[in-house]
């Protein structure tokens, strides 16, 4: 969690402060969706005993978002963004196809694609700023 705290924070700062439109867009999708589904979140007792409906609802307005950044982007890496925050969407399916999946899988399933998600917008910014403005 602290890793990820971490890593949510340099990431997520470093878009803000360096990158262009679209990457403060996705840092700032990201770390509002985190925020939120930290809020939303269950108690540890019940966390992941099924299908969570409010995180479910936080993936998808961040899904959407994405989308909406990607298509108003001329550049190609949104859609990767969209499509790791879609595999995080799918969890969720996941958790209804099979009700009697693991508690700590579905939750496992749900939280990993963030990592890369945030590699992505930090690289992605580093790369932003090396591209010449004409």
């Amino acid at each position: 969690m602290v890793i990820f705290l971490v890593l949510l924070l340099a990431c997520c700062g470093y878009a803000l402060a360096r990158g262009a439109r679209e990457e403060r867009a996705a840092a700032l999708i990201m770390f509002t969706g985190c925020v939120a589904t930290w809020a939303v979140n269950s108690p540890l007792a019940t966390r992941y005993a099924a299908v969570e409906p409010a995180i479910l609802a936080v993936d998808l307005a961040m899904f959407a978002l994405f989308v909406a950044v990607a298509l108003r982007s001329e550049r190609y890496w949104p859609l990767w963004l969209s499509a790791l925050q879609l595999l995080a969407v799918l969890a969720h399916g996941a958790r209804f196809a099979d009700p009697d999946m693991m508690r700590n899988g579905y939750g496992f399933v749900m939280a990993v694609w963030s990592y890369p998600q945030l590699v992505l917008i930090a690289i992605v910014t580093r790369i932003g700023r090396k591209r010449p403005v004409f």
